[in-house]
């Protein structure tokens, strides 16, 4: 499949915008991304799928990426859900090497610009020696107005409706890592994750039937999405309603389970097998408890939100590293 976009309207990116990004981040807002950096992502899009009719990067990032270019194979597939069809927007980086390599699974966060926000990120885990494959999660993404009535999606979007980090998600999860196993037949699997992606991340990995997953890197991870939107016993469903307009989406916008389990209404909970608690939908993101003999994923959790990691009973609250560091390889 070719480019999902053309880069007409990609403006150049300069060194001094990527020094600014590197400083102060994506967003301009906490509900609003900074245009610079969704300019940057969609350049190197363009740049690494060789849609790019000029040059749009400075020196040393476009010879980075000219690098993956020469060294791997650029997609852009539709995964369809084994669930119900639903087709997932997704960007592969296949390493062209006959050596088994470890695949970087990546769940988009909470953004209308769906995978493509990081595709640095994924740009430089090419240049360490990994196969990439970033996917939006159903439901996320941006739908625009046409001029004469109606809406289309924009190239970043999956189909369906949001499903709040729940049951379909974690379906979803399965299906990408089964197109992984297919198309690259790595040597292992990780999953990375921001926000959203990092709670997906690490729900994939807990209920994989197979166990697939050996690493989860969650960054700016949440333990309970409901708790989130539901504190001080009092649903904040201005915290729904402003998700929705961030994505613009008419018509598709509302959470699968409705703004009662989006703002913290669901409160049911499973008891997963080999005990420990594991929330339902909108629930807390605990790792199941496996066999003692089955194969566990390795964790890393940065950036915690404060319900991701619960205070225990006579035990001081349990506080995340100051700092922490993506490991440079996932076990091969």
């Amino acid at each position: 499949m070719s480019h999902p976009q053309e880069d007409g309207a990609i403006g150049a990116v300069t060194t001094a915008q990527l020094n600014r990004i590197a400083r102060d981040g994506v967003r301009a807002s906490p509900t609003a991304l900074d245009p610079t950096a969704v300019n940057l992502a969609e350049a190197l899009v363009a740049t690494l799928g060789g849609a790019a009719r000029t040059s749009l990067l400075p020196p040393d990032l476009r010879q980075q990426a000219d690098q993956v270019r020469q060294r791997a194979t650029i997609g852009f597939p539709r995964i369809a859900s084994d669930l119900d069809g639903v087709r997932l927007s997704a960007h592969t980086i296949r390493l062209d090497t006959t050596e088994p390599r470890p695949v970087v699974i990546v769940p988009a966060g909470w953004t209308p610009l769906g995978w493509a926000l990081f595709e640095y990120t994924y740009l430089q885990l090419a240049l360490r020696g990994y196969h990439v494959l970033a996917y939006t999660p159903r439901g996320i993404g941006t739908t625009v107005a046409l001029p004469g009535g109606g809406y289309v999606d924009g190239p970043f979007t999956s189909e369906g409706t949001i499903d709040v980090a729940g049951p379909a998600d974690w379906a979803d999860g399965t299906t990408v890592i089964d197109y992984a196993q297919r198309y690259f037949e790595p040597s292992s699997i990780a999953f990375l994750g921001e926000s959203y992606g990092s709670g997906i991340s690490q729900l994939v990995a807990a209920n994989d039937p197979a166990g697939r997953v050996g690493a989860v890197v969650a960054l700016s991870t949440w333990g309970n999405l409901a708790t989130s939107l539901y504190d001080n016993d009092t649903r904040h469903l201005a915290a729904v309603r402003g998700t929705d307009r961030f994505h613009r989406r008419p018509g598709r916008a509302e959470v699968r389970r409705g703004d009662a389990a989006a703002a913290g209404g669901l409160r049911r909970r499973t008891q997963p097998r080999g005990g420990g608690r594991l929330g339902h939908g909108a629930g807390a993101v605990l790792l199941r408890r496996r066999d003692q003999r089955a194969r566990r994923p390795h964790v890393l959790l940065q950036h915690l939100a404060r319900d991701a990691l619960p205070r225990q009973p006579g035990r001081r609250a349990l506080r995340a590293p100051d700092r922490a560091q993506t490991p440079e390889h996932v076990d091969r």
